[in-house]
């Protein structure tokens, strides 16, 4: 299994690319949605987590569960993604997953851009 400075090497630099690194990934299917303040996803806190199944249940299965999780690898036991601040409390007050927060998505680009400064 890859360590996770291994993981973060392979990562960081696509986090801190921006929207350009995400070529060939899957195309949003609607725009953000608007609230009150301005941009709903611009107002949550995303975070990057690594989950794994608890006991009784596969890893797939939390893919099925209907919640939004942008998963960024997939490991032998876990999945590390990226969840909302929402769908994070969801995912522990239903025991859904096993959750191990690695650090907000800010805090995941400004560790990117630490690492690939000379």
């Amino acid at each position: 299994m890859a360590d996770a400075r291994d993981f973060g090497r392979k990562t960081c630099a696509m986090a801190a690319e921006g929207p350009a690194s995400t070529v060939g990934m899957l195309p949003r299917t609607a725009p953000p949605a608007e609230g009150r303040g301005g941009r709903v996803a611009e107002m949550e806190t995303r975070w990057v987590v690594r989950l794994r199944a608890p006991a009784g249940r596969r890893l797939d299965d939390l893919l099925r569960l209907g919640l939004s999780i942008d998963v960024w690898q997939r490991q032998d036991d876990a999945f590390v993604a990226v969840v909302s601040d929402k769908t994070l409390h969801e995912l522990e007050r239903r025991r859904l997953a096993d959750v191990e927060r690695i650090g907000t998505t800010a805090e995941y680009v400004e560790r990117a851009r630490k690492l690939s400064q000379p």
